[in-house]
């Protein structure tokens, strides 16, 4: 499944820039002649041979999948002489940090107030979980954007873009301080939705819980409400475990708007710019890097999964 999926993403991503009514050596010529540029169509000439723009397309499908062969992904057109994997490597780890904490904090997160909240009475808590939930289903770019206007201009709590303040060292204690200061707002808006999809989830196999005969005779017991939610909890948090697959993907592709609406350096607003400029293998390159942090992040949580489900485990071992 991983390998066809891989495949499918390597050919159509060579395929659907090419699908644009431009390409990128005309708008970087453009760009050159507005800004005053000269000896343009030798320029011209130079960049189509360069990328090989004026082959055939089996040519260009031939020397892209040599490419990847040699794990050689080219220059980008819109910032040459860069080459595409130094500027992907540049801004991955920005992208990870949003996704990866955004992740582990909605998913314990959303847990454990879907579990607090199936046990309690707790009007203010019942408040709380409800606007979550609706919070949840507003797209993100719109609530990116009422937390930008809100406390980015409105309040001026937040800075509005970017990963940290180019002025300071990022190594440093007021570096970090800083990156983690530029770093609420777009967490907030990817991490908020996926929590609230994981505490509804969460209350929703909690309620199941509590009617379980288990539940029954250990409330006839005795026993309290926390010992009960705690055993509950264990037994609802395996099958939420199998949905974080389907909100991993989900989560990437709000990172990917969070990082457009915030002026966020990685993977997505570099994307956006590769777009914007038709540029070619930039595209590719960004595309292919998102679909196989996707892959790899699945493959992953397949054989967490296979560990944190007993069940699964033993499957595998007697297979």
């Amino acid at each position: 499944m991983y390998l066809t999926a891989a495949v499918l993403v390597i050919f159509f991503v060579f395929i659907i820039p090419r699908l644009m009514p431009s390409n990128p050596i005309q708008i970087l010529m453009a760009q050159s002649l507005s800004g005053g540029g000269g000896n343009a169509a030798a320029m011209r000439d130079m960049l189509m041979e360069r990328y090989a723009l004026n082959a055939p397309l089996l040519t260009q499908l031939e020397k892209y999948l040599t490419g990847l062969i040699n794990l050689d992904l080219g220059q980008s057109i819109a910032f040459w002489p860069q080459s595409v994997v130094s500027l992907i490597l540049e801004k991955l780890p920005w992208t990870l940090l949003l996704v990866i904490i955004g992740l582990i904090t909605s998913y314990y997160g959303g847990a454990y107030l879907g579990s607090l909240v199936s046990y309690s009475d707790n009007k203010i808590l019942s408040y709380f979980y409800n606007g979550l939930v609706t919070v949840s289903r507003t797209p993100v770019f719109w609530f990116g954007m009422l937390l930008l206007y809100l406390f980015a201009y409105k309040f001026e709590i937040f800075p509005s873009s970017g990963a940290y303040s180019a002025d300071l060292p990022l190594f440093s204690i007021n570096g970090i301080i800083s990156l983690l200061h530029h770093l609420i707002l777009p967490l907030l808006s990817i991490t908020i939705v996926v929590l609230g999809y994981f505490a509804f989830s969460m209350r929703s196999m909690m309620t199941y819980e509590v009617e379980t005969d288990y539940v029954k005779y250990s409330r006839g017991l005795g026993f309290s409400n926390g010992k009960l939610r705690s055993y509950s909890k264990d037994n609802a948090i395996i099958p939420l475990f199998s949905q974080l697959p389907i909100q991993f993907n989900a989560l990437v592709g709000y990172t990917i708007v969070a990082e457009i609406a915030f002026n966020y350096p990685g993977l997505g607003f570099l994307m956006l710019r590769a777009i914007n400029n038709q540029d070619y293998p930039l595209i590719q390159g960004t595309v292919l890097f998102l679909a196989f942090v996707v892959l790899i992040g699945n493959f992953l949580i397949d054989l967490a999964y296979s560990w944190v489900d007993p069940r699964i485990r033993k499957g595998y071992s007697e297979g």
